[in-house]
């Protein structure tokens, strides 16, 4: 256990680290800030900018939310969930593909509840984040 702590200890001196770089960047360059302002923005208003092609990777996104404060975690955190489940959805089915069957199988059924298959863990933590530090 304690192995694990020192690793979140670690993520978590990480993810601070960027931050402060990010900050300093967002004073350096102010229209930086803008296009963070209007990529969340647009996440949150309109369905077709969280799809992959807009967005293309949630974990490069989600530091926006960081350093956009006129938007609040409460209002976003659905969203990012509900497309981070829409995109795991693809991947679980490329990779067992018996889980996109549509008719009933107890064996796949037992499978499609299983936990393992829905790892959700970078979003939690950026749910802690958001929560504690907003």
């Amino acid at each position: 256990m304690k192995g694990q702590i020192h690793a979140s200890i670690k993520a978590l001196e990480g993810y601070c680290a960027f931050h402060q770089i990010f900050l300093k960047f967002l004073e350096e360059y102010p229209e930086l800030a803008k296009q963070c302002q209007e990529r969340v923005q647009g996440f949150l208003k309109d369905e077709k900018t969280r799809h992959k092609d807009h967005t293309p990777n949630l974990g490069e996104f989600m530091p926006l939310l960081t350093v956009t404060p006129e938007v609040a975690w409460k209002d976003i955190a659905p969203l990012i969930v509900h497309e981070s489940l829409d995109r795991q959805v693809f991947h679980l089915i490329k990779d067992y593909p018996d889980l996109g069957k549509e008719e009933e199988d107890a064996a796949v059924d037992k499978e499609r509840v299983s936990p393992s298959l829905l790892p959700l863990p970078f979003v939690l933590y950026c749910d802690r984040i958001n929560v504690c530090c907003a």
